[in-house]
């Protein structure tokens, strides 16, 4: 570097570009070809540098009352003298004579820099032109750099730098010179230097976190007693500072930038989080939460691969982080869950979170079968190497629910709900379907009866959609529907059409006369129809009797201590069997069952019935 020329671009330059924020570079940190851009501003800005020019002015010496040298020809002036001869343009004239300096040196000044004599080695080293003016404002080998160990060299691109005991001072024509110190200075070595990760554009400064911060062109040098000395750089440095640096999400860096788990990809690790570079899916940060269950699957040598996107605000107040192969939702009630692989296709087949399912409650898990499951606000998906991943949801997920998931009689499923015949939503299982209607309710159908049911149309057939589960009966089984009965006893199928609302044991006197074909309770009196009441009956577990009795029991405000529920007008006849008011009827409709007792969901209608008509000894007639 001639002081004539290049100290005095450095200064022009520096007077300009010192007062610019450098902005990262868009090309990956593996580039060292420093950008015209200039670098992002971190969080707290650095003091104003001092002013390049190289200038001989006596306020820039390191000693302003140095003692002049009083051997005529010691060894530090046959040392200067050689090595001033070499350059001598670069230094200028002599000005004074020798003097001594700090740490045991001997210094000539020159018009554009310095000659230091180290009297402990025998050595001299010049420093000259913008990087003497820099010396020279810090103390020169009094300051905190200490005494030059090697004369100005090629910094690496086009720039310039001067080494000392505790750093370097590199000069760039772009940016002037600054000071590398300490463990900043290590690390810059450590990494290559300018050719690595750019020249300094600032002094170190304090920043947040208790951390020191450092520019370079195209990268951020970040120290701090806690996590070391890190440098984030290109690409990452970029997504870094959209998060708000050292005092965003993702804290102070753990790491220096190094390979991730997939070819080709970028890593730099922070105190909460990551952000992962790779050619295709560019810089992106997961942090938080989220992070925390993306590492508990393997980060992106895992089944969700590299993050495409940052955090973002997803459906139902989630927060979301996209993947090669999946999603990761967190909310503060269901907490972070991934969903990957063929659920993923699945998932987002019906609608990601917006959808019928929900978020996601659990993360994937070993399930019966030889499935893997994930659990949702809504209800399930469960694959299998056999079946493919299929979605059970709303009623249907919670009749499957009632016959033991995947591990119960149904097995696993087989397809997704799809729209059946005549209103119906139908999942079709390893061992049968379950079938939803408004007007039915959710019912499985199984077992023999289930081949029957197939012969017969399934639910756009003569019998219709199930009314109820199966029923064991005495050396058999059978299950109504909207239309029909099918019993398979002793090994034979019949089937019974649904019949006349109104049995005829009901047309004469006083009868609660109860219909499990239209699913009517109706009260009548020498034949005729005086209230008509909806009624929901057992489940297979707890079927409803059917036969001719007799009411032999009255209780107006009864409770179940066996289910621990309220019993409201119950009317008992068969056993602990009842006519009773049901409040999870009139809230679920069909959707559940009784455990043996008549269900009405007419509060007002069952009290006027019970109040006003119905006596002990009444008889009750229940039947198909």
């Amino acid at each position: 570097m001639r002081a004539s020329v290049k100290s005095l671009v450095g200064t022009a330059v520096a007077a300009v570009m010192l007062a610019v924020p450098a902005i990262a570079q868009a090309a990956p940190t593996t580039s060292p070809t420093p950008s015209p851009t200039a670098t992002p501003t971190p969080t707290v800005t650095a003091t104003a540098a001092p002013t390049a020019t190289p200038t001989a002015s006596p306020s820039a010496r390191a000693n302003p009352s140095p003692t002049v040298v009083a051997t005529p020809r010691a060894a530090s002036t046959d040392a200067i003298q050689a090595l001033y001869a070499t350059l001598r343009g670069e230094l200028g004239a002599p000005v004074g004579a020798e003097t001594t300096g700090a740490n045991n040196t001997i210094t000539q000044r020159y018009a554009n820099g310095a000659i230091i004599f180290h009297t402990t080695t025998g050595r001299a080293f010049a420093v000259y032109g913008s990087i003497w003016t820099k010396y020279a404002a810090m103390g020169a080998q009094g300051g905190a750099l200490g005494r030059p160990l090697a004369n100005e060299e090629a910094g690496g691109a086009d720039a310039r730098q001067s080494r000392f005991e505790n750093g370097v001072i590199v000069w760039s024509p772009r940016f002037g010179a600054f000071a590398v110190i300490g463990a900043h200075a290590t690390k810059y070595a450590a990494v290559g230097g300018a050719a690595a990760i750019g020249v300094p554009t600032s002094d170190q400064f304090p920043a947040g976190r208790s951390s020191t911060v450092q520019r370079f062109d195209g990268s951020l040098m970040m120290s701090s007693a806690a996590t070391g000395t890190r440098v984030v750089r290109g690409a990452i440095l970029g997504a870094y500072a959209g998060l708000g640096w050292e005092n965003g999400v993702l804290g102070l860096p753990l790491t220096d930038e190094e390979a991730g788990g997939v070819a080709g990809s970028r890593v730099s690790r922070f105190q909460n989080g990551v952000i992962i570079w790779s050619p295709g899916t560019g810089a992106n940060a997961v942090y938080g939460a989220i992070y925390e269950s993306y590492r508990a699957t393997g980060s992106e040598a895992g089944p969700l691969g590299l993050p495409t996107s940052g955090e973002f605000a997803a459906g139902r107040g989630a927060r979301a982080v996209n993947f090669q192969r999946g999603v990761i939702l967190w909310t503060a009630g269901t907490g972070a869950n991934p969903v990957y692989g063929a659920i993923f296709s699945t998932y987002r087949a019906h609608g990601f979170e917006r959808g019928v399912l929900g978020l996601p409650r659990t993360p994937e898990f070993t399930g019966a079968r030889g499935s893997r499951v994930q659990n949702y606000e809504n209800g399930q998906i469960i694959w299998s190497a056999g079946t493919g991943a299929n979605a059970v949801y709303g009623s249907i997920a919670s009749a499957y629910a009632s016959l033991g998931w995947e591990g119960g009689v149904m097995g696993l499923p087989t397809t997704s709900e799809f729209a059946g015949r005549n209103g119906a939503r139908v999942n079709r299982f390893q061992n049968g379907v379950i079938i939803w209607t408004g007007r039915t309710g959710a019912f499985s159908v199984r077992g023999a009866i289930l081949d029957e049911y197939g012969r017969n149309g399934w639910e756009g057939g003569r019998l219709g959609a199930p009314i109820g589960d199966e029923n064991v009966v005495d050396g058999g089984w059978t299950q109504d529907f909207e239309n029909g009965r099918i019993s398979f006893i002793g090994g034979r199928f019949s089937i019974q059409m649904r019949g006349p609302a109104v049995d005829d044991r009901c047309r004469t006197g006083r009868v609660l006369c109860i219909s499990k074909a239209d699913r009517k309770m109706r009260w009548m009196i020498d034949g005729q129809v005086i209230r008509e009441f909806d009624a929901r009956f057992g489940s297979t577990s707890t079927p409803t009797r059917e036969g001719t009795f007799t009411v032999f029991r009255k209780v107006r405000d009864d409770w179940s201590y066996l289910y621990n529920s309220p019993m409201p007008f119950s009317m008992y006849f068969s056993g602990g069997q009842a006519v009773h008011y049901s409040a999870d009827f009139a809230a679920r409709g069909y959707a559940g069952a009784s455990h043996g007792c008549v269900n009405i969901r007419d509060y007002a209608g069952l009290q006027w019935l019970y109040d006003t008509q119905v006596r002990t000894g009444d008889r009750v007639v229940v039947y198909w």
